[in-house]
């Protein structure tokens, strides 16, 4: 997941109870083998996610 402080759980005391946290959890407790990875980064562009794509995608094995 890239995204801005919303996704990155900005402010919250951890970040699980962010929106990707419960839809890694809501993922796991329904059966699905997902893995659900978070490179959002609070005070994110468009622009500054693209520029980082390249470095991230070989950090995990991304698929359909």
């Amino acid at each position: 997941m890239f995204g801005d402080s919303i996704s990155a759980g900005y402010g919250l005391a951890h970040v699980e109870q962010g929106w990707v946290g419960m839809l890694r959890t809501k993922l796991k407790d329904e059966g699905y083998g997902y893995q659900v990875v978070n490179a959002s980064v609070t005070g994110e562009t468009t622009a500054g996610g693209l520029a980082r794509l390249p470095r991230a995608l070989p950090c995990t094995t991304p698929g359909w």
